[in-house]
């Protein structure tokens, strides 16, 4: 049923789009309170991305599993992830605000993740601003058409 496949699909946006808007924010925050003249947002957004993409992707499956874990344990089976389908006599419906909890459960799992990613970058903070800066330099369109020709 495409409603349902379209239903998954939103959540998935909105939980992207929550994340894309936090590693902008985090990006401009970053960039206005470390001194570093060689990073800018740009080059702080692609390090960020890049530790979401790789220990966040863990972290997020990590803490989805763990939160379908948690629903079934405590007896509310209806918040497992993709739970908000039932069947009328042959005809599928879609329990709307069990699918809203079950959004707002995926946003905290993907606000989990991202603050235990930010923790990370914390920490890591002078290496990524290395990083961030040579990036900037790599990936930058006058160098790229050095390393060409």
């Amino acid at each position: 049923m495409w409603s349902i496949f379209l239903l998954d699909v939103f959540k998935q946006m909105v939980g992207q789009g929550i994340l894309h808007g936090l590693n902008l924010f985090l990006a401009i925050f970053i960039t206005s309170n470390v001194d570093s003249e060689s990073t800018d947002e740009c080059s702080w957004y692609f390090s960020i991305f890049l530790i979401d993409f790789i220990p966040g992707l863990f972290l997020i499956i990590l803490f989805a599993v763990l939160s379908d874990f948690i629903f079934r344990k405590c007896g509310c089976p209806k918040m497992v992830s993709g739970n908000y389908v039932y069947d009328n006599d042959g005809e599928l419906g879609i329990r709307k605000c069990i699918y809203i909890l079950q959004v707002l459960a995926w946003v905290n799992v993907i606000i989990l993740s991202k603050l235990l990613t930010t923790l990370v970058e914390y920490f890591l903070i002078e290496w990524l601003a290395w990083f961030s800066s040579f990036a900037l330099k790599i990936l930058s369109f006058n160098n790229v058409c050095l390393f060409l020709f």
